[in-house]
């Protein structure tokens, strides 16, 4: 018994579910934002300097000059954060929340299971949208600017469930990235709004998804 109510046996309980940000939970580019934040910031502050620098590696980006890795890294140690900046964050990410997927992992919390948000994207900006466990790209301490991509997020969640005894049961991702976690045994995948070629590398693999998406 507890609180005087008879205690009932979740059919998920002990189990992880682990939910991508990127694309999955949001619809579209965290770093995307991010970046357009610290743009308006750095004008506010009367950085231009910095503005240009920005507005630089935005270009090379686009041009395929250097990686999405070094823009997201030197983007990083540019921005100065401020309260502004960040509610500013904040509000444009809530609104590009993907509902289908908040409801899907509301379905596993009453189930049971304990949800861990897994993604590549900065472990400085994820604790402002996100209140439960996660793992996320250290910018800190990277002195490899390794990110939590591919076998690295699969490696990192597995250790995350051995740790705390739990069993990888749903993996919510909408990218060919995450295959290895996709490839994990028993678990339940679920694509959200995947790219053909997603699609196509999953299939391949033999690891046809239980649930798709929008």
């Amino acid at each position: 018994m507890v609180e005087g109510r008879r205690e009932i046996d979740l059919p998920l309980a002990g189990t992880l579910t682990v939910v991508d940000l990127d694309g999955t939970l949001v619809r579209g580019n965290t770093l995307h934002v991010f970046m357009r934040c610290a743009l308006k910031a750095m004008i506010r502050q009367k950085r231009l300097y910095s503005a240009m620098r920005l507005c630089t590696l935005a270009v090379l980006r686009k041009m395929h000059i250097i990686s999405h890795r070094r823009m997201k890294f030197d983007l990083l140690r540019m921005a100065h954060i401020d309260d502004f900046f960040k509610d500013e964050f904040v509000r444009t990410i809530k609104l590009m929340i993907r509902h289908s997927v908040s409801d899907e992992l509301d379905r596993c919390r009453r189930d049971g299971s304990t949800i861990l948000l897994a993604t590549a994207a900065a472990d400085i900006y994820v604790p402002w949208i996100w209140n439960e466990d996660y793992i996320a790209t250290p910018i800190h301490d990277n002195p490899d600017h390794i990110e939590c991509r591919g076998t690295v997020k699969a490696s990192a969640v597995s250790e995350y469930a051995e740790k705390n005894g739990m069993k990888i049961h749903t993996v919510l991702t909408d990218h060919i990235d995450d295959l290895p976690l996709l490839s994990l045994p028993g678990v339940r995948r679920v694509l959200v709004a995947p790219s053909a070629t997603t699609l196509a590398a999953v299939n391949f693999a033999g690891l046809s998804p239980h649930i798709v998406l929008d």
